[in-house]
């Protein structure tokens, strides 16, 4: 059980012939942590108290019947009780300090134990690690990057690991300045890998950045994550989810979601902040971040990098001069292939996208319901003089102020693009003093969304981009599924079913 910070003297108060075992429990934060009277008896067996801090009690018992052992004079490590969150951080005193009492779970029905000993209070710590499937067992991920020592090692992950540690004065769930992978996805017991099953969580519950991989210009890193979800960062700088410096970074199949770098005006990459790394992104969701200026979802500076089945949706901007709700990039001569870019929010220009000085290429991409600001699907402008050219192929852009916005003196090179009609309508299909040279494939048309209330944006069979696409060298949707024949516009590929007779034979 988990006793705190009830308000008026005590946690738990006993009267009237009234006899209390309590095992394995945090109580803390009260006035009098437990209370008996004269004629009521409690025996406490392995109790944290909270320690002389603002968990502790102002009395921890009050009564000749009270009688305790095995106590820790310790703070807990609640995750974020001031938002009535009370599950442990990774590196609680609770940890481990328990008696196996034959409860076999815990408040989420989590295994009880998990990664070594009974936790105390309700929760028990679900976050461990191991390296390349043998032990020791780590209860951090950071542990188990320290203990790396080869490029080749995997860190495994299960659980839900929140909390941030130190590493060289920055704080964050996980440290990086070395090439490895860190894998998540995996049983308590580590026996099986189905990420879908066994979602691994890093949770820096609001007291920094989530993840920083770091390496140097003359000793570059080249680590991997994948399968993780990455939330709750919120750092005092830029890259509120995964803050990435001088790495060539391959992140797939991750969930970056809920995190912010908004702590002052000029703090941008609210889930991803890449700085002079390359990368590669596969089928990952960059999902409701916030910045306060560049970068919503993601910010690339001199950063160049591959996406392929990406989906960069629900991202905002939150200082009114911002640019790129989704993203923003800053000469980053980046390849965009079966993305989706939708329902992100500016303050300025860039709703989805803002391209500055940069010469990124569009294949296969959903641009829609981008708003806030200019409501530009994708913004393009050049640095200085240097003009750029964007090309975009096989594209549907839709539901914008204006679907794209092309500085002057800049080119946009559209080859098969589906504008959306009715309520799917672009105010402007195009705009700016820039060039926008359409190709022979032009259609205004319903793009047949059957999902975009919960960001899908896959198209029906009432699509008009259906067979409308020039062949290229994407042979797979977002997906995975295979683009045969013509392919459809767009991320997502329209499932085309036949259904032939059953036809039996007679005896």
């Amino acid at each position: 059980t988990t006793l705190a910070r009830n308000s008026n003297d005590q946690g738990l108060y006993a009267t009237t012939n009234a006899t209390v075992w309590m095992t394995n429990t945090i109580l803390v934060s009260h006035t009098v942590g437990i209370e008996v009277d004269g004629t009521s008896s409690a025996a406490l067996y392995r109790t944290l108290w909270g320690g002389s801090g603002i968990w502790g009690n102002g009395t921890d018992t009050v009564g000749a019947g009270v009688s305790h052992s095995s106590d820790w004079d310790l703070e807990p490590g609640f995750a974020t009780p001031d938002d009535g969150d009370y599950h442990l951080v990774a590196l609680s005193e609770a940890r481990d300090r328990g008696f196996d009492a034959g409860v076999a779970d815990d408040i989420d029905g989590d295994p009880r134990p998990h990664c070594g000993g009974v936790d105390l209070g309700a929760d028990e710590v679900s976050c461990c690690a191991r390296l390349n499937g043998s032990p020791p067992l780590y209860t951090t991920v950071q542990s188990a990057v320290d203990a790396s020592d080869s490029v080749a090692d995997v860190v495994q992950v299960t659980g839900h690991c929140r909390g941030v540690e130190t590493r060289d004065t920055f704080e964050q769930v996980a440290y990086v300045t070395k090439t490895l992978t860190i894998r998540g996805g995996y049983s308590p017991d580590f026996a099986t890998w189905d990420p879908q099953t066994y979602p691994t969580t890093l949770d820096a519950v609001g007291q920094s950045r989530v993840m920083y991989l770091k390496g140097y210009s003359g000793a570059r890193i080249s680590p991997t994550l994948e399968a993780l979800r990455i939330t709750n960062g919120a750092p005092d700088s830029s890259g509120g989810g995964i803050y990435v410096t001088y790495a060539d970074v391959t992140i797939s199949d991750c969930y970056i979601y809920g995190n912010a770098a908004t702590h002052s005006t000029i703090n941008s990459g609210g889930g991803l902040f890449l700085s002079f790394s390359d990368a590669t992104l596969n089928r990952n969701v960059i999902a409701d971040n916030t910045a306060a200026y560049r970068g919503g979802g993601l910010y690339l500076s001199g950063s160049d990098a591959v996406f392929n089945g990406n989906t960069i949706s629900g991202n905002a901007l939150t200082y009114v001069n911002s640019q790129g709700g989704g993203l923003f990039l800053n000469y980053s001569d980046t390849t965009f292939a079966n993305t989706i870019i939708a329902d992100n929010r500016a303050r300025s220009e860039g709703s989805g996208v803002y391209s500055f000085g940069s010469f990124p290429s569009f294949v296969h991409t959903t641009v829609a319901h981008n708003y806030g600001g200019d409501g530009s699907g994708i913004y393009i402008t050049q640095s200085s003089n240097n003009y750029v050219t964007v090309p975009l192929t096989n594209t549907i852009v839709a539901s914008q102020t204006v679907g794209i916005l092309v500085a002057l003196y800049n080119t946009a090179t559209l080859e098969a693009t589906l504008w959306g009609t009715g309520d799917w309508a672009n105010g402007s299909n195009w705009g700016g003093g820039g060039a926008v040279l359409v190709g022979s494939i032009s259609i205004t048309g319903n793009p047949g969304f059957v999902d975009s209330s919960v960001g899908g944006y896959r198209i029906g069979p009432t699509s008009d981009g259906i067979d409308q696409g020039v062949t290229t060298a994407v042979t797979t949707d977002i997906d995975g599924r295979p683009r045969l024949g013509a392919p459809d516009l767009g991320a997502a590929e329209f499932l085309h079913c036949a259904y032939l007779p059953l036809i039996l034979r007679s005896y």
